[in-house]
Formats: structure tokens, sequence, C-alpha cells
């Protein structure tokens, strides 16, 4: 069961729906608060940069969408400003950092990490959907019945 949507009203704030791209970089690209989206079909839709075209189901943990991205992001966009005011780049490797989570965003938005056996046969049974979610909210990972834990926490992992 890949994608697990949140309990009712997100209690621990969990991030539902990631922007495969920063949502302030595709900003950058609309004119008058949208972009023309050209679809494979030939349809063409005008879109604010926060519709749902520009985003996944949360395929990755909490711990990654704040330890992990938040910094990868903060950089990549200071790189950004930097250019934006005619200076040069000065950390290459922010730049690189981006593209990879950009890659890798998308190729977990189309390949969803498939629940993990951490733990073979360990004995334990679930916890219930709510005390997970605060789990996860403290960077912890919950290990189901059996020592499996959810894929979004395998695609953190790799």
């Amino acid at each position: 069961m890949p994608f697990e949507k949140t309990t009712k009203g997100n209690p621990y704030r969990l991030t539902k729906d990631q922007h495969f791209h920063m949502k302030a970089i595709i900003k950058k690209f609309c004119i008058n608060g949208k972009l023309k989206v050209i679809y494979k079909n030939g349809d063409i839709r005008l879109c604010k940069p926060d519709n749902k075209c520009f985003m996944g189901n949360r395929a990755w943990s909490q711990e990654m969408e704040t330890t992990i991205s938040h910094p990868i992001e903060r950089s990549f966009l200071s790189q950004v400003e930097k250019i934006e005011n005619g200076e040069g780049i000065s950390n290459h490797a922010a730049i690189s950092d981006y593209h990879l989570l950009w890659c890798l965003r998308w190729h977990y938005s189309i390949m969803v990490a498939e629940d993990y056996d951490l733990y073979k046969n360990f004995p334990c049974r679930s916890l219930d959907k709510d005390f997970e979610e605060l789990l996860e909210s403290k960077g912890k990972v919950p290990v189901r019945s059996g020592g499996q834990i959810a894929g979004r926490f395998k695609a953190t992992l790799d």
C-alpha cells in the first residue's frame, strides 16, 4: 500500500502533496500568476503554481521533506537569487543537489516505493494511524506488524 493519505485534518501537519519543483521556481515562469501547460494529448491549460499538475502524492517521509529537501532547496534558491542579481554562481554543488532531488522526486512519483521489510518476522503489531503520524512528525520511523515500514520511509532510505 504505497500511497497513504494523512488522517482527517492532518493534525501533525505532514506534507501531503509534494511539488516536483519548488513553487518558488515555478512562479518565476508565470505570466499574470499562471503558466501555460501543454499536455501530451495536446490539451493546453493555464495553471497556477499550486495546481495539482505540478505535485505528486507524498512519496517520501516528513523527515526527507524537512531535513533533506528543504536545505537543498534553500541552497539552490540562493544560487538562483545570485544569478537574478547578476552575480556568478558560487555553489555548483547546490545546483547539482537540486537537480538530483528533482529527478528523485519525479522517479518516486512514478515508481512509488513499496512497503519494505526492515526486519524479517519482527514480533510486533502495527500502531494506529494517528500514532504513526505523530512518530513521523517527530522524525521517527514506525515499524509495522512483522517488521515492515511504509514505502515512503524506504524512499527516504534510498
